[in-house]
Formats: structure tokens, sequence, C-alpha cells
């Protein structure tokens, strides 16, 4: 029912409907919100709609976010583009936020872009020390148990988060070698390994 709404004649209606849609995180409606972002006649409409899709989080929807925060000729619409990329805390979305920001100088679409680039930087900067503190863990585990081919393993895993490759293959082919199972972290590291010989 909400979905339909979505698409009533009545203006008012589908700012609703979007944005109970969006508290609701129901993802059956990301593809209607799509086309309301991009279609609607109402700025309002549109504002609420990216909003929507933000708290929603489908990954599928930021390019047409990105789109909606370079292309719309609406402020307010922009600013509901900034809101919803923030909300997904999606790090692929900093460039496009920052040349908004560059761009424009409306003060509270400003304002906006500041608050989702803070937010999407905040997540990144808890994910670091997160990672950070598994990759001690780790090396404190190896250390103590350094024929333990699971602890090699969960290190070369971190490694690999933390996109330090040459020490993740390290570590993949130490635990590969004291029997541990490394199907995970070999795969993902195949294409990352120098061929035979050192040759690039």
């Amino acid at each position: 029912m909400l979905i339909h709404q979505l698409e009533d004649e009545d203006e008012d209606v589908r700012q609703n409907a979007a944005w109970i849609v969006g508290q609701l995180c129901v993802k059956d409606a990301v593809p209607t919100l799509v086309r309301m972002l991009a279609e609607d006649t109402r700025p309002l409409s549109r504002h609420t709609a990216a909003v929507a899709l933000g708290r929603i989080r489908d990954p599928g929807t930021a390019p047409h976010l990105e789109r909606a925060l370079k292309e719309d000729p609406e402020p307010l619409v922009r600013a509901g583009s900034a809101i919803g990329l923030g909300l997904m805390r999606d790090s692929a979305a900093l460039p496009a936020l920052k040349a908004a920001t560059e761009l424009t100088e409306n003060a509270p679409l400003r304002d906006h872009l500041s608050e989702a680039i803070r937010l999407i930087g905040s997540v990144q900067q808890k994910h670091r020390s997160a990672l950070e503190k598994k990759i001690e863990k780790s090396k404190r585990d190896v250390a103590e148990r350094p024929e333990d081919g699971a602890a090699h393993n969960n290190l070369g895993v971190a490694y690999y988060h933390n996109r330090q490759y040459d020490l993740a293959i390290q570590h993949c082919d130490r635990a590969k070698a004291l029997g541990a199972g490394v199907g995970w972290l070999e795969e993902r590291l195949k294409t990352l390994r120098k061929p035979a010989g050192g040759k690039s």
C-alpha cells in the first residue's frame, strides 16, 4: 500500500509515503524511490526520497544519490542527497561530497555536505581503530603460538583488510604450510601475488 502511495497524484501523499518507507527501511520501495528522486516535480518530495534511500542503505542507490547531488537544480534536493549519502556511511561517496562542497556557496547545503563527510569519516575511523586492534591481537596470538596455522591465517586476514597485502601473503603461506584452511584468504590474494620470477 505504501509503495503505491509513492506514485499517488497528491504530492503530500507521495512525500509522506516516502518518509514512512524510509523510516521503516522498506527495501521493496527502492526502485520507486529512485524514480521519485529523478522524476518527481516537487523538490520537497525528491528531497524526502533521497533521505529515504539513505535510510534504507541499499548500496545500489548511491550512484543515483550522487547524480542528484551533482545535477539536481534545487539546493533542497542536493541537500537531501547529501543527507542520504551520509546515512549510507559509504566511503566511496566521499569524492562526490567533497566535490560538491567545493562547488556550492549555499550555506545550508554546505552544512549538510560537511555533516555527511563527518559521518562517513567517523565510521572510517572506527573501522580503522577496530582493525588495528584486530591486527595487534592476531600478532600477539602468532607470537604466543608460532606453529598455529589458524593464528597465522587470522593475522593474514587482518592484514588483507588493512591492505597490507605482502604481509597477508606471508601469513597466508605460513598458515597453509602449517595445515590450516586458508581458502577465503588465498582466493582474495590470488590476483595480488607477484608472478613467479618476480616479473610483473
